[in-house]
């Protein structure tokens, strides 16, 4: 029998890609991103992104940051997200490769 080859997971940004600067304002209706996390307040939210930035900047490190205020049912939260995909195979990929490190990812688009 042949051996299991594991095929790498597409590098979906280059390892030293920096920081893109965060994204303020509405975001384009139909913008891909991937949700990272919900958060009770902005500066929570902000400091999970540099968190995760620092020890996934392989698949972050080309990414805008993007926070996004949200208020429903009396409760007002904020959604850490990120953009600047190519593509919905690159958002899948990044995804992908985050829920394989325990990094919760969900991918979404802008309405």
């Amino acid at each position: 029998p042949d051996p299991v080859v594991q095929q790498p997971v597409a590098d979906p940004v280059t390892p030293s890609a920096p920081v893109a600067a965060p994204v303020s304002g509405p975001i384009p209706a139909g913008t891909l991103m991937v949700q990272l996390n919900v958060f009770d307040d902005q500066d929570s939210a902000q400091q999970e992104w540099d968190l995760l930035v620092t020890k996934h900047r392989d698949l972050l490190g080309g990414l805008q940051r993007h926070i996004e205020r949200r208020e429903a049912g009396g409760r007002v939260f904020y959604r850490l997200r990120a953009l600047g995909f190519n593509d919905a195979d690159q958002v899948a990929a990044v995804c992908a490769a985050l829920l394989l490190r325990d990094v919760q990812c969900i991918p979404v688009t802008a309405r």
